[in-house]
């Protein structure tokens, strides 16, 4: 029986008694210091924040905190963070270490997934530590799939860089819904052969592709460049406000069409990005990258971005019977 019919249900692994419910008010709190726990590093302030606005529902959308207690204990919590483009991220504490302890575990993501499908999300992501491979195959076997690895670079702005230079007939434009379908085409051209996140070609619609792009974090039309030639798309430079501040910009994209490579736009599009960054007076630029997109990496270590970490993203596909 599912969330949807069943909104407080128990069950009984090993000699103790795990209940698995929704969170009461007072439990969110402790729920999300549980999910913090199993980071690499201590959480940042901004992090907190982010995670305890989700899980009382103050970031948009409902989410739903579900929890796991076992003689009064939270031993066990998952918050399924819905976004726009029918995807949700799910932040869940790491499984127990005892077997029966685990089936609850997998009990437990298995609920908030078919919570999540119910609600026409078609897309569950996790985000896990390179170095915990075992956990990789704890999710395999909650029906999750390895995408790719991910790398966050990120470097500090400033004012020395120039307006890029565009040849001949290429121009530049901003977003406006009369061209809407010129970025999606530009989009989708741009995954023919790409190296970014293969994986994840054909799961999503363009309108689920460019909605996840818009809420990736405080969208602002301007900041969503269409490259072309006359009437011919090229590619899309797409650049968001950091949901934590106006401090940092994101690049979320930056893709071109197999015809526009080796061109040098590629590097005209990342200087458009620092230069944007500057004009809006941000401090910093980030992204996240596919580890195997090696000329993806030389472009933007060649324009001063470091690492700051890495990610396995792991998905499940809520559409498939398992």
């Amino acid at each position: 029986m599912g969330i949807l019919s069943n909104l407080f249900f128990t069950r009984t692994f090993g000699p103790g008694r795990i209940e698995v419910r929704l969170a009461r008010e007072d439990e969110i709190g402790p729920a999300v210091r549980l999910i913090l726990s199993g980071t690499a590093a201590a959480p940042s302030e901004p992090q907190v924040r982010q995670l305890m606005e989700l899980a009382q529902g103050r970031a948009g959308g409902r989410p739903t905190l579900w929890v796991g207690q076992c003689h009064g204990k939270l031993v066990l919590a998952v918050l399924p963070a819905c976004h726009p483009g029918r995807t949700a991220s799910l932040f869940a504490s790491l499984p127990p270490p005892d077997d029966a302890a685990h089936a609850a575990w997998g009990r437990l993501i298995e609920e908030v997934c078919l919570h999540c499908a119910a609600r026409d999300i078609h897309l569950a992501q996790v985000l896990v530590e390179p170095h915990q491979r075992w956990l990789v195959r704890y999710y395999e076997s909650a029906s999750f799939a390895v995408m790719a690895q991910l790398l966050y670079l990120h470097r500090y702005l400033d004012a020395a860089v120039s307006t890029p230079q565009w040849p001949q007939g290429i121009s530049l434009e901003t977003y406006m819904p009369s061209n809407r379908a010129l970025f999606a085409q530009a989009i989708l051209a741009s995954y023919q052969a790409s190296l970014d996140c293969p994986a994840l070609n054909g799961l999503r619609s363009m309108d689920d592709i460019l909605a996840g792009h818009m809420a990736s974090g405080v969208f602002d039309p301007r900041l969503w460049f269409l490259l072309r030639d006359k009437d011919r798309p090229l590619g899309v430079l797409l650049l968001t406000f950091c949901h934590w501040g106006r401090d940092c910009l994101d690049l979320v994209y930056l893709g071109l069409i197999p015809a526009a490579r080796g061109r040098n736009l590629g590097r005209l599009l990342m200087q458009q990005a620092l230069v944007t960054g500057g004009r809006e007076k941000c401090a910093r630029l980030s992204l996240a990258v596919d580890a195997a997109n090696l000329p993806a990496l030389k472009l933007y270590y060649g324009h001063g971005m470091e690492r700051l970490g890495a990610k396995i993203v792991m998905m499940r596909d809520l559409r498939l019977k398992v």
